[in-house]
């Protein structure tokens, strides 16, 4: 995955992450409001270009190509 942050001038209020698979968890990420609350969520992207996970608000976007292989 391919993390993104915006321009450091600003204040993120969340990240964006590329995922290349249509189903994935989020658990939140250190620097998110209420980390040690954020349980482990799973998501599923149908026909939406993205979905924010609702406790923190990482934002994921599908770019499709299938699982990566490092």
């Amino acid at each position: 995955m391919i993390i993104h942050g915006q321009d450091s001038g600003a204040v993120p209020d969340h990240s964006t992450i590329e995922i290349h698979t249509k189903d994935f968890s989020c658990e939140g990420g250190k620097d998110t409001p209420d980390y040690d609350k954020h349980p482990i969520v799973y998501y599923h992207i149908g026909d939406e270009e993205f979905l924010l996970c609702e406790y923190c608000g990482i934002k994921y976007v599908y770019v499709g190509g299938g699982p990566r292989i490092d």
